[in-house]
């Protein structure tokens, strides 16, 4: 009877952490459904509008983005502050990683437009994914080192879904030609005199702007991969909120500002020659809001799952839900050879989001 009895003080906590740490777990798959689904199709509401460089776009969507970042914030309780009473205090430091995500935004065109979008896209998803998972895994930019319980699960997972996106990249209906670049050098060539040096000349130009756009795209990657940061190191530290939901509408106020503050520029070096039309601020400004719906979502798949968990899941997911969505409602990706590798893509990716999944359990 007093062997049981001294039993008992043990077993009720570990039903406890037992039943917490399960709770968590299916927490944080959820957020990082909602955030995929979010990411996957927050461009629809602009697929058929011209967002011509971008600057003006990412302006508007960032008005998207804080409007639902304060919404979210004075709605959801949190430990600073309650529901429909207050809002979490404003954290400065924390708009730093708002503001690494709009300069990595901003660059995304011009990549497109040096690069193509296919070898653009897998290169800063990939820096994206990678930056973020080894941040948590590592212990990297003063976050602490988060514990994985499985570890060759978790690196096993991420390889895969890294991989993934090779098949992705192929999976299109024509190959992409990089022909803007050709005419934008057209004013260059009038005064190369010879066809052999004007194709010499061509071919350094196109040379130098593939490696910077491929370099950029490695910079856009790594700074999407920061944007989580400020805030988890200030929810590591003594005296601060442990809830990602307070470190929210600080966050989106350093995307709003560097929008803001880029737009200004822009306007002022373009002048009348600047890219503003009407038609872009309302789809710009749901993009935006459904953006941040995602992105409010990834904050609590972090907080519920850490970083080197929900990282890979929530970064792997977009692309499955976008061709899915490309492919049943737009009647994308028609040849069969892309849709082989659509089908290679997914059946390489999924395996591995439930191997990162499990490695945590």
């Amino acid at each position: 009877i007093w062997a049981q009895a001294a039993l008992v003080p043990s077993l009720k906590p570990l039903s406890v952490r037992i039943s917490n740490m399960v709770g968590s777990m299916s927490m944080g798959l959820i957020w990082c459904a909602v955030a995929g689904i979010g990411f996957g199709t927050n461009f629809l509401p602009v697929k058929k509008v011209d967002a011509g460089d971008g600057i003006f776009f990412s302006f508007c969507m960032s008005l998207g983005i804080l409007a639902v970042g304060i919404a979210g914030s004075f709605f959801a309780p949190t430990e600073e502050s309650g529901a429909f009473q207050s809002m979490p205090t404003f954290k400065p430091y924390v708009m730093l990683g708002g503001a690494s995500w709009m300069l990595g935004n901003l660059m995304c065109p011009l990549i497109i437009k040096w690069i193509g979008l296919g070898l653009g896209l897998t290169v800063w998803d990939l820096t994206n994914m990678i930056m973020g998972w080894a941040t948590g895994y590592f212990g990297l930019f003063n976050i602490p080192k988060e514990h994985v319980d499985i570890k060759w699960m978790n690196l096993l997972g991420i390889s895969l879904a890294a991989g993934s996106l090779f098949f992705f990249t192929q999976a299109k209906d024509a190959t992409e030609v990089n022909s803007t670049s050709k005419e934008d050098l057209e004013e260059d060539l009038e005064e190369v005199e010879s066809e052999s040096s004007m194709a010499r000349h061509v071919q350094r130009q196109l040379g130098l702007r593939w490696t910077c756009g491929f370099l950029m795209a490695l910079l856009a990657g790594m700074f999407f991969g920061y944007t989580f940061d400020p805030a988890i190191q200030l929810s590591n530290m003594p005296q601060h909120s442990k809830d990602q939901m307070d470190y929210v509408w600080s966050n989106f106020a350093g995307i709003l500002l560097t929008g803001n503050i880029v737009f200004v520029v822009y306007v002022l070096v373009r002048g009348e020659k600047s890219y503003i039309p009407k038609a872009v601020i309302a789809p710009a400004f749901f993009s935006g809001a459904i953006w941040a719906v995602a992105q409010l979502a990834w904050f609590k798949a972090n907080q519920e799952l850490s970083m080197s968990v929900a990282f890979p899941i929530v970064a792997s997911l977009p692309g499955i839900v976008a061709m899915v969505i490309g492919v049943c409602v737009f009647n994308e990706l028609q040849t069969k050879r892309a849709r082989i590798f659509a089908l290679l893509g997914i059946l390489v990716r999924l395996p591995g989001i439930v191997l990162i999944a499990l490695s945590s359990a």
